[in-house]
């Protein structure tokens, strides 16, 4: 199996330690709900580290499907956000949303 080897320290740091933070919160939201859904990032989480502790050769399409994923996760949870507000404006109120965001 052919390797890669990173150039970048702090690089190589920051792609272990970002789906290690997020498989920790993870692993914890699972156990404390049971909510088998949880699951599915974890297992994407454990591919990633693997493609990158092994060094496999691919480890740079994981890395960028994983960020893929993650700014797509991130999008989708402001538009449901955004589309919550605009479903019912009577249940959300945006102004103490924002103060109580604010402080």
């Amino acid at each position: 199996m052919e390797k890669i080897k990173f150039t970048n320290k702090i690089y190589l740091g920051f792609v272990i330690f970002v789906p290690t933070y997020f498989l920790i919160l993870n692993f914890i939201t699972f156990v404390k709900s049971h909510i088998f859904i949880a699951l599915l990032p974890i297992m994407v989480q454990i591919v990633v580290l693997f493609f990158v502790l092994t060094n496999h050769k691919y480890v740079k399409n994981v890395i960028k499907i994983y960020a893929y994923l993650f700014i797509l996760s991130g999008g989708l949870l402001l538009l449901s956000q955004l589309l919550f507000l605009f479903s019912d404006p009577d249940k959300f109120n945006l102004e103490k949303s924002l103060k109580d965001g604010l402080s």
